[in-house]
């Protein structure tokens, strides 16, 4: 039969393509919150009425069921990818994952490694699937005044090294506390950027856009999106004057190009308090505000957490 049916090539691989297939229905496998047609979920509210929109896309958030295979566990598990510990919250007394999932992820599948505390086995830990669906954003082209914004001589080549690293520091905060009200936008004004585009400055490729801008005046106002703790500010060479905030369960916010600053790191901010003044600092061609989040260390659409 199989000789009647599969050229020789194919054939020479059947009995491991076999062994793979017993491997992955032993496994429990949990496809991301499906999406609707326009490539976004409708929002997803939790039991402790924290919402938002999944998008299971590079630079997007799956939502991975985590009782998949296995309802008996009521505890919250402790959930790893990629040697990053992962956000869980309970929808309808379910688990769930909020996985961040980086903008230059290769689309495919991708397992959860889950350990579920209450569930006492000499194997508590288990594997979960999600998929990553492909997703394309569209190319920017701009022009940058400060060619050194652009391509920054040898001579900032330490300078730029240790604001990476605060950089990485600073968004891959986690602290358990969380408050669940929901995500506002920092300013009002007109999204000049949004997530995710491929950036030409000076007809030079750059990193994508891993924020979203509003563009509006030097000098207004901008407030924290949510509840949190300061965990690093500075004047960087790239982002200019920036604040972060640590939401708490691995969510963290960025806000750059500030004409001032007006918050220290370790200073708790509440929901709408002003954290820093739109302005024009780092590589810009105009003011505004650049609002970053970061989920468990990975750069993802903010539009996602803002919900009516």
């Amino acid at each position: 039969m199989l000789t009647q049916r599969y050229p020789q090539s194919v054939r020479h691989f059947l009995p491991e393509c076999l062994l793979l297939l017993g491997f992955l229905l032993s496994q429990d496998v949990a496809v991301a919150v499906a999406d609707t047609g326009s490539g976004v979920t409708d929002t997803i509210e939790f039991d402790n009425g924290f919402s938002l929109k999944a998008h299971a896309v590079p630079g997007g958030v799956a939502l991975v069921d985590l009782n998949s295979g296995n309802t008996s566990s009521t505890a919250q598990p402790d959930v790893f990818w990629q040697e990053k510990k992962i956000t869980t919250l309970a929808r309808e007394n379910r688990w769930f994952a909020l996985v961040g999932l980086p903008l230059d992820i290769t689309p495919g599948t991708y397992w959860l490694s889950v350990i579920n505390t209450d569930i006492d086995s000499d194997s508590p830990e288990r594997q979960i699937s999600f998929i990553v669906e492909a997703h394309e954003y569209p190319l920017q082209k701009l022009q940058i005044a400060d060619e050194t914004r652009v391509t920054p001589p040898a001579s900032l080549a330490t300078r730029l090294q240790v604001e990476r690293r605060q950089i990485l520091n600073a968004r891959s905060a986690w602290r358990d506390d969380f408050d669940a009200a929901n995500f506002q936008l920092p300013v009002d004004g007109r999204i000049s950027s949004i997530f995710g585009l491929r950036r030409l400055f000076n007809n030079s490729r750059r990193s994508r856009h891993r924020g979203l801008d509003i563009a509006v005046p030097t000098g207004v106002p901008v407030f924290a999106s949510h509840a949190g703790i300061v965990n690093e500010v500075g004047d960087f060479h790239f982002n200019g004057k920036t604040v972060f905030v640590d939401h708490g369960r691995g969510l963290v916010g960025l806000y750059s190009h500030l004409s001032k600053i007006l918050v220290r790191p370790g200073e708790y901010v509440i929901a709408g308090q002003t954290v820093g003044l739109v302005g024009a600092t780092g590589r810009v061609t105009g003011p505004h505000l650049h609002w970053g989040m970061a989920l468990n260390g990975t750069w993802v659409d903010p539009a996602l957490f803002i919900v009516d």
